[in-house]
């Protein structure tokens, strides 16, 4: 495998090297030629060799901008004509403005489907616990692999492989402080951020420290003043009949002039008694006084995360890699407030009517109902590679443990009050405010969890064997066996039930890589690269059972700058452990649409775990062709096609309407009147749903601007041979800074992404019985709008000491079909942050030479402030739809300001 003089492939020993020999010389040739994934790329620390004459044009970079292609390294015996999809240079990555590498990686994941990709740091195996909180700028460049990479490096082969090339030196401390606030108020959240990070060769060490909070959003903040769903539990009061009767009063309907069946107590009930003439201005006219400053939007948080990873080089060309992270997450939220209905007997002192009726009340004295929800996770890694012969092997083990407990205020007992109402007792006016702490302590669900996973982790993969044709047979064989162990408990409602689940999961797989064809010998010059990939899979968790999956894959590249790809797979995969054994947490007055009855309800939702889940079956078929012209620019261009059929898939209640409610009826709870009142969202099986869909995505990577003449040498022989071999200039005087990069000032950067999605089909069955439901007609399933077209541009720009970062996504509008069916209008948000970066030697630098090495950032998300517009059939938005329901936050404003120390 080749490419531009990093070690995007791991570990396989180059023929007649000495790894320490190569660090004692530091030649450029022999580090070059030093084993893959050992000896990142030197970073203007040594002058590249000038590359072969058989090195694509496309490999010989910009030479204003990037360093020049290193030779041609070959690993497990067989020869890639590129294996590089994507490449960004230090340049391209400055243009994004990125914190750390996770977020950095995010903004790149668009490129592989929205989908993680697999790691290599330096040509080695990596995880995001390792290098999450790495600097970009101890980044040399980044490369995104061809999708046929995976299953050679022993990754799974959907997946995309993602080599990261650190700097060979590096030595920084950064802060960042921010500040965001969202421009319609109400919404404050700040921090900061520390890292240390230390790169020697192959050690580095890395110490974060990320602290962040935020304060509570109410729906009285953003205009949303009445509780949704609340209906007659008003803070007031509302009277309705009671013992089946008819009207409220013979009298008070005689007064109305029509029957009365409900009435809004009067302003004057709460100070004292009153008469049927008080109640006539409200006559079958309910209270409804605003709510929305006991609800939250969003709940108030609190998180802490320290994190430290280690790697070092071992003897025989080994290395090892610690990482340990502890998260703590606090939040606490309003869930509206208590209510309560009451029999106001006939006779009693604060009633005027001659019959019973049922006082619905909202208790506002007790203040809102709380909501608490503490986290605290703490994981642990170890990765332990290096190469055996021509194989390579990979052991790890990783250990994790969280504990996490959620407090919900329950609705007052109010039995005591019912007791002293039906005695008649002139001190208590129900109508009036009410010391609720009399009647004993607010009942308070409380849930605990604590959950431990441990396991640990083999693989090893390397060249089988050379075939006539020019390929090769790769192998990657995997085994791992996890614990995990679940102990919750619940006290709902003086109810307390417990669970205790423990499960030993073993997990082995077999991959194996065919080179069939190879453009270099034989028929292959005229048909191209083939290779063809398998995969095998077998999974087994004690007390549930086994599942298997399999792969195939076939890989045609009939030009070098042109790959196609086609995938065929089959996977039985068992319910994760915290799907099964969450304990059920209760939340209450959730605002929900019910479809059935065309109305919100405000409701008590049920989450967790189902110890009763099926395990999921999964058959794909995957095409795509990838495209990446001869040029200059870092330019790619790909398509897809995928087709997913899903059998007893796993997933939360669709949206709510008569087929739903008839396939799971025990998951609804109605009054008597038919109304929603409880809703149970743990997850479930459905038993069919087919997907179809195409992706395209495109990207585009490139200088622009005039070049400037080429600058007399430098007295520095190392800087002088660079400069001949580049025809570039240092920009920065600071020979330790890690943004100093060769290249001219005077030309730009701009890096742009774009990927596109179109839905042809998703259908569902939810039971063995029901008709097919066509989701791209019928609208939301758990919460989300399903859209037929879904794009992303992302345009990076930087120049001098200005970068630009514009991302936009748009979604096309659909409808939730039926008698009470809603439309969903299309969403367009755009995203911006603009960076000024100084340098010693701008202007500003040397104005104010400590501005050297620190970025203020400005960023504002939904320029526009744009939301997805709801409407029923008489254009009016439901209760619970309101934009603020989709979208609390809104346009929001950041501001940061990070230092290189």
């Amino acid at each position: 495998m080749r490419t531009s003089g990093s070690a995007c492939a791991p570990m396989g020993r180059a023929k007649g090297t000495s790894v320490w020999r190569q660090s004692l010389t530091g030649l450029p040739l022999l580090a070059l030629g030093a084993p893959l994934g050992a000896v990142p790329a030197l970073a203007q620390e040594t002058p590249p060799a000038p590359p072969p004459a058989s090195a694509p044009a496309q490999e010989q970079q910009d030479p204003a901008t990037d360093q020049a292609s290193g030779p041609e390294i070959v690993v497990l015996g067989k020869r890639l004509q590129d294996p590089v999809e994507i490449s960004l240079s230090q340049a391209d990555i400055a243009t994004y403005a990125a914190s750390d590498i996770e977020e950095l990686v995010g903004k790149i994941s668009q490129q592989t489907g929205g989908k993680a990709p697999a790691l290599l740091v330096n040509g080695r195996r990596a995880n995001m616990l390792d290098i999450a909180k790495l600097p970009p700028e101890a980044i040399d460049r980044m490369e995104l692999l061809k999708p046929e990479a995976a299953a050679e490096l022993g990754f799974a082969p959907d997946q995309r492989v993602m080599n990261i090339i650190l700097l060979k030196r590096f030595r920084k401390t950064t802060l960042e402080p921010s500040a965001r606030f969202a421009t319609e108020g109400g919404r404050v959240e700040y921090g900061t951020s520390a890292t240390i990070t230390a790169i020697h060769d192959f050690d580095r060490l890395n110490i974060s420290i990320d602290y962040a909070r935020a304060t509570a959003l109410y729906e009285s903040e953003r205009g949303i003043l009445q509780g949704r769903g609340y209906g007659l539990f008003d803070t007031v009061g509302n009277v309705t009949p009671a013992g089946g009767n008819a009207q409220l009063d013979p009298g008070l309907s005689a007064l109305a002039g029509t029957p009365v069946t409900l009435a809004g107590a009067p302003a004057t009930a709460p100070s004292g008694t009153t008469g049927l003439t008080d109640w006539l201005a409200t006559a079958n006219k309910p209270n409804a006084y605003p709510t929305g400053a006991y609800r939250t939007l969003m709940p108030a948080s609190t998180k802490l995360a320290l994190g430290t990873a280690y790697n070092m080089r071992l003897p025989d060309e080994s290395t090892l890699s610690l990482a340990f992270n502890y998260l703590r997450d606090e939040s606490d939220g309003a869930n509206g407030l208590a209510r309560a209905s009451w029999l106001l007997p006939a006779g009693n002192p604060y009633s005027p009517f001659s019959d019973d009726v049922t006082l619905s009340r909202a208790l506002d004295s007790a203040g809102a109902l709380r909501s608490h929800s503490l986290r605290q996770t703490l994981t642990g890694g170890l990765t332990l590679q290096g190469p055996f012969g021509k194989w390579n092997w990979v052991i790890s083990g990783k250990a994790d443990t969280s504990w996490s407990e959620t407090r919900n205020d329950r609705d007052v007992d109010t039995a005591g009050i019912r007791a002293l109402l039906n005695a008649g007792d002139p001190g208590l006016n129900p109508f009036g405010p009410i010391a609720l702490a009399r009647f004993g302590a607010r009942s308070v669900d409380r849930v605990t969890s604590n959950t431990a996973n441990v396991g640990t982790d083999i693989l090893v993969f390397g060249k089988l064997l050379t075939l006539p044709t020019g390929g090769a047979i790769t192998v990657n064989a995997r085994g791992s066996v996890t614990g995990h162990s679940i102990d919750s408990s619940s006290h709902i409602g003086g109810i307390v039930f417990g669970r205790d689940i423990n499960n030993l999961e073993s997990d082995l797989n077999l991959g194996l890589n065919i080179g069939l064809l190879s453009r270099a010998r034989g028929i292959g010059k005229a048909i191209g690269d083939v290779s063809a990939s398998l995969t095998l899979r077998r999974n087994a968790l004690s007390g549930v059972g086994s599942a298997q999956e399999y792969l195939y894959g076939l890989n045609w590249a009939p030009l070098q700058s042109l790959s196609l790809r086609g995938q065929l797979g089959s996977a039985r995969a068992l319910p994760p452990i915290d799907q099964r054994g969450l304990p059920a947490i209760r939340v209450p007055n959730v605002p929900v649409y019910d479809f059935v009855r065309g109305e919100t309800a405000n409701i008590t939702q049920i989450s967790g775990g189902n110890p009763d889940l099926l395990p999921q079956k999964t058959d794909t078929i995957s095409v795509e062709a990838s495209w990446r012209p001869k040029s200059k620019a870092n330019l790619n261009f790909a398509i897809g096609f995928r087709q997913t059929v899903i059998r007893d898939g796993i997933g939360t209640l669709p949206a709510i309407d008569a087929d739903v409610e008839a396939a799971f009826p025990d998951r609804f709870e109605r009054d008597a009147q038919g109304r929603l009142t409880a809703l149970d969202l743990r997850p479930i099986n459905f038993e069919r749903q087919r997907q179809r869909g195409l992706s395209t995505r495109f990207f585009l990577a490139a200088p622009f601007g005039r070049k400037a003449p080429p600058p007399p040498p430098p007295a520095d022989p190392m800087m002088g041979m660079l400069s001949m071999m580049t025809g570039a200039k240092r920009v920065a005087t600071d020979p330790e800074s890690a943004t100093a990069m060769l290249t001219d000032p005077s030309r730009g950067r701009i890096v742009f992404g774009l990927s596109y999605d179109l839905k042809l089909e998703d259908r569902l069955r939810l039971r063995d019985g029901l008709p097919e439901r066509d989701l791209l007609a019928t609208g939301p399933i758990g919460g989300r709008t399903p859209s037929l077209h879904n794009l992303t541009a992302q345009l990076n720009v930087a120049k001098g000491i200005w970068s630009t970062a514009l991302e936009t996504r748009w979604q096309s509008g659909s409808r939730a079909d039926g008698p009470n069916g809603l439309d969903f209008s299309s969403l367009a948000t755009v995203d911006l942050k603009l960076s000024l970066s100084p340098t010693k030697d701008s202007g500003l630098g040397k104005r104010m030479p400590w501005l050297a090495g620190a970025r203020a950032t400005i960023a504002v998300t939904n320029v526009t402030n744009a939301r997805t517009r709801v409407t029923n059939a008489q254009g009016v938005t439901p209760s619970g739809y309101e934009p603020p329901y989709l979208d609390p936050l809104g346009r929001a404003i950041k501001f940061s300001l990070r230092k290189l120390f």
